[in-house]
């Protein structure tokens, strides 16, 4: 979370300084690459799960769809082609991954637990800086990601052909960091299309109720394409 905190407060920085006195500015022509729009986008994330804070459990792959709608707006600062703004998106995914572990392989006693997680929302906020090449704004972001998730754990035991089975489902909600980069490029004054790749990282606040450890941690990535209309 180190590195995505410093590059996002580098973001946050230049989007203060350089971008909210345009506000202020005075209105001329305008402006293909300033100003509000609203889009829909839709993409893949994949990530991978661990248990906390010992991180010697094995890890759960993750992966998944995710759709939603944004809304943005951005500024270009002064007469340069710095290209700035902040733009927000609610996420509906469908992202998720289990592991399986014997805790005692080869025991007469087996002790199996299984750990399943599945990200439902996934919403942004962010700031970006982008350069102005005409037709096309290639942009750096950073922001955070604030979403819901569940967690599943199932403990089974196996002695002398009996079974005992606990599990149960636990809501959480996480908020993490994202750092990525993207590609916009206008099709017409209004309309733009692009593709933005993000890197994020979160810890779920809860665990499920019978779990045995205190928290999860996921890091992965998030690439998708957008369709936006500006106004």
């Amino acid at each position: 979370m180190k590195k995505l905190s410093v590059g996002l407060g580098f973001l946050v920085l230049a989007f203060l300084f350089g971008t909210i006195p345009a506000v202020f500015a005075e209105e001329g022509q305008k402006d293909p690459w300033t100003g509000p729009y609203v889009g829909l986008t839709v993409g893949m994330g994949e990530g991978e799960v661990q248990e906390t804070p010992d991180f010697e459990r094995n890890q759960a792959q993750l992966d998944g769809s995710i759709f939603g709608v944004l809304v943005g707006y951005d500024y270009r600062i002064g007469d340069s082609k710095i290209i700035s703004g902040i733009a927000g998106s609610i996420g509906k995914g469908n992202i998720s991954g289990s592991r399986t572990e014997d805790l005692c392989p080869g025991c007469v006693v087996s002790n199996i637990d299984t750990t399943e997680t599945r990200i439902e929302w996934l919403n942004t906020l962010y700031v970006r800086l982008g350069y102005d090449m005409g037709d096309f704004l290639p942009y750096l972001l950073g922001g955070i990601v604030i979403g819901e998730a569940e967690t599943s754990v199932r403990n089974v035991r196996r002695l002398g052909g009996s079974v005992d089975t606990a599990g149960s489902w636990t809501k959480q909600a996480f908020v993490g960091g994202m750092l990525g980069f993207g590609l916009d490029y206008r099709i017409t004054e209004e309309i733009t299309i692009g593709a933005r790749f993000a890197r994020v990282e979160f810890d779920l606040l809860e665990t499920a109720n019978n779990s045995s450890f205190r928290g999860i941690g996921l890091s992965g990535n998030i690439a998708q394409a957008e369709i936006k209309l500006s106004f």
